[in-house]
C-alpha cells in the first residue's frame, strides 16, 4: 500500500511518505497501551513518524506534548557555557509540561524515586495539562529521542515508575506516553523488560520500502534542481535512511563523500577490532560472520554474543528479533569486499581501494 501525505511537509521539505504499519500498529496499539516505545536505527525516520502520527492521526479533542531531548541537552550544553537560550516556539502546553518536569525534578532530590512519588507526579501533570486545556478526553505525552535523557540509569527508573503509575491507576488513564529510543538503547540496556507488565508495547521502524524512497529521493531532489548523487549510491551507502538523504546529498556536494566513507570505514575497523577482542576471535573469522549475519545466513548469537554487543555499542549494528543488521549499508558492503576479495580491513580503513568498487558491489 502506497502513502504520499502532501498535506504534511517533513524535514526534508517533502510530503511524507511510508510507514503504513507503523502508524497501523500505533493506532492499534494505543487501544490498550498506556506506554509505547518507538525504536530503529539512527536516521530511520522515529521522530517525523511520531510528528506525523500526532498531527495527523489525533483527534482534535485530543492534546499533544511533545518533549524534544535533543532541545534540551542542547540547551543544558549552552547553559553551561554561559550562553542563555531563548526558546520563542513555547506552546501553553511545552511550558505546562517543563512545570512537571520540574516536580519531578524535586522529586529525586528529596527523597528516592519510587512508584508512589512518581504517581504524586504524575497525577500533577494530569492536573496541569488538563487545567491548560480543560474537557479535553485524552492527553498525549510524546518523548523524543529519550536515550539521549539517560543518566546512570534514571531515566529508565523514570519511565518504569511512569509506566507503571499510567497502567495502574484509573486516574490517569487519559494519559499516553510514546516515546521515540534508538535501536542502541533498547538493545544494551534492560528498558524492555523493566517495562514488561505495564501495558506497554515496543514498536520497531525500519528504512523506508523500496518504492517509497524512490518516490521520496525524486521529490528531494527535483525540489533542488536535481541531486549529483545517484538513487544507488545513496542506498549503496545508507540503505533507504530517510535521514541520510541529505547529508550523503551535501557531502557529494562539498566534495567531502569519500572522505566521510572513510572515516565511517575507520570507525568499523575499531569496532571490529575491540568486538573481536571481547570475543576472543580472528578479525577475518568475525568478518566473515558479520557478511553472514548481515546477509540473513546465520543468527546474531551465532556472531557471538560479546561480539555483537560492542558492535551494537559502537553504533555499527543493531538487533532485529534474531537477526543483526547494520547501521549503514556501508558496512555490509565494506566486509563483503573484504572477504570476498581479500582486502584487508586495515587497507580499506586507510582508502587503500576505489570508493567505487566498494559502492558498486
Amino acid at each position: 500500500m502506497l502513502l504520499r501525505d502532501c498535506s504534511y511537509v517533513t524535514g526534508l521539505n517533502t510530503c511524507f511518505y511510508d510507514r503504513v504499519s507503523e502508524l497501523g500498529e500505533l493506532e492499534r496499539g494505543f487501544r490498550w497501551a498506556h506506554t509505547i516505545v518507538l525504536y530503529g536505527p539512527r536516521s530511520s525516520g522515529k521522530s517525523e513518524l511520531v510528528r506525523y502520527y500526532v498531527s495527523r492521526r489525533l483527534g482534535s479533542d485530543v492534546i499533544a506534548v511533545v518533549f524534544d531531548a535533543r532541545r534540551k541537552r542542547g540547551t543544558r550544553f549552552f547553559e553551561s557555557l554561559g550562553v542563555e537560550v531563548v526558546h520563542l516556539d513555547e506552546s501553553v502546553a511545552s511550558r505546562a509540561l517543563d512545570a512537571i518536569l520540574k516536580i519531578l525534578e524535586g522529586l529525586r532530590a528529596n527523597m528516592p524515586l519510587d512508584l508512589r512519588a512518581l504517581t504524586h507526579g504524575a497525577r500533577e501533570l494530569y492536573k496541569v495539562l488538563l487545567g491548560v486545556v480543560g474537557g479535553l478526553s485524552e492527553v498525549y505525552v510524546v518523548v523524543d529521542e529519550a536515550h539521549l535523557l539517560e543518566e546512570r540509569g534514571a531515566f529508565i527508573r523514570d519511565l518504569e515508575a511512569v509506566a507503571g503509575a499510567l497502567a495502574k491507576y484509573r486516574e490517569l488513564s487519559n494519559i499516553r506516553l510514546l516515546v521515540t529510543s534508538s535501536e542502541g538503547f533498547i538493545s544494551t540496556t534492560d528498558v524492555y523488560s523493566r517495562l514488561r507488565g505495564y501495558s506497554e508495547k515496543f514498536i520497531a521502524v525500519e528504512e523506508l520500502d523500496e518504492e517509497h524512497f524512490k518516490m521520496l529521493y525524486e521529490e528531494y531532489c527535483s525540489k533542488r534542481g536535481g541531486c549529483i548523487t545517484p538513487l544507488n549510491m545513496v542506498e549503496a551507502i545508507a540503505g533507504r535512511l530517510p535521514g541520510y538523504i541529505a547529508e550523503v546529498e551535501w557531502r557529494a556536494r562539498s566534495g567531502e563523500l569519500e572522505s566521510f566513507i572513510k572515516v565511517e570505514l575507520k570507525k568499523l575497523l575499531r569496532a571490529i577490532v575491540e568486538a573481536s577482542l571481547a570475543e576472543g576471535v580472528g578479525l577475518e573469522q568475525l568478518a566473515r560472520k558479520l557478511v553472514m549475519a548481515f546477509e540473513g545466513s546465520i543468527r546474531y548469537y551465532e556472531v557471538g554474543l560479546k561480539a555483537v554487543e560492542v558492535l551494537i555499542e559502537r553504533n555499527i549494528a543493531y538487533e532485529r528479533g534474531l537477526t543483526v543488521k547494520p547501521q549503514l549499508n556501508l558496512y555490509a558492503r565494506a566486509l563483503k569486499l573484504a572477504v570476498e576479495k581479500g582486502v584487508t580491513l586495515d587497507s580499506l580503513a586507510e582508502g587503500g581501494f576505489d570508493v567505487r568498487e566498494l559502492l558498486e558491489l
